[in-house]
């Protein structure tokens, strides 16, 4: 029996990429010199695309694949991804909820405790010598017993929380509504409160149109200049030219 051919949006790494060749017959679209000639010759034998949260599936290529099935991310986002093109063709989109949930949580206080520390200037600080000019590295900010706020109690927001709380930090957050914690950890329905509550503001949203920019200039100012906004979300959530205008 013939094995499913599948249209594959961009490189997976090896160990994803090993059985996906087993399995089925992989078309690397990310490797043709001509994409759209293979989609109008070829188009009709694809039953599957293998994408990437960031890369997604346009209508264009959904509509070039008359017999397709699914549609399956690679990671959590499908914003990507046309629904409107699946929904009218019935076709599934599936994603990988959870699978990096954990790892973002820890990078977002790895990011934490980079900035506050001062660790980047500090790997400068010796590869440049200052050391021996200038001595110690100054001195940087403390994380334990500090404020955070967590915007967006989902499962990332949960885990960044979980983390926090190993450092003794007073922890907060803001969401559409209360959620059922038994730790505790504080309430506060209004985002640009929360901001300025915070001394470290976790930007945990999901991505979406209600959440496009959602951090914007009042937010950041909350914040202020001694706060620090850790963003492990969709860059889309931030109002960058507000963020470029506080940073200068």
């Amino acid at each position: 029996m013939p094995k499913p051919e599948i249209l594959q949006v961009g490189p997976y790494p090896d160990w994803d990429q090993v059985p996906l060749d087993q399995a089925y017959t992989m078309h690397r679209y990310f490797k043709m010199a001509a994409p759209a000639s293979f989609l109008i010759e070829c188009g009709r034998a694809i039953r599957g695309i293998a994408t990437r949260g960031e890369l997604g599936a346009d209508r264009r290529m959904i509509d070039a694949c008359p017999n397709l099935e699914i549609i399956s991310v690679y990671g959590v986002g499908y914003d990507a991804v046309d629904l409107d093109a699946c929904r009218e063709r019935n076709v599934r989109v599936t994603n990988t909820p959870d699978v990096l949930t954990r790892d973002v949580a820890d990078l977002g206080v790895a990011m934490m405790l980079c900035q506050a520390r001062g660790m980047i200037g500090a790997d400068a600080w010796v590869r440049g010598g200052d050391w021996a000019r200038e001595g110690l590295y100054p001195l940087k900010r403390r994380v334990h017993e500090a404020k955070a706020g967590i915007l967006g109690l989902g499962r990332i927001g949960r885990e960044v929380a979980r983390r926090l709380a190993g450092f003794d930090m007073e922890i907060a957050y803001s969401d559409i509504a209360p959620k059922d914690c038994t730790q505790d950890w504080a309430f506060i329905a209004d985002p640009v409160e929360l901001a300025r509550h915070s001394d470290y503001l976790f930007v945990t949203l999901a991505a979406s149109e209600e959440t496009r920019q959602f951090v914007g200039r009042e937010m950041i100012e909350a914040v202020g200049p001694e706060g620090m906004v850790i963003n492990v979300s969709r860059a889309s959530n931030i109002d960058e030219a507000a963020l470029l205008d506080a940073l200068e």
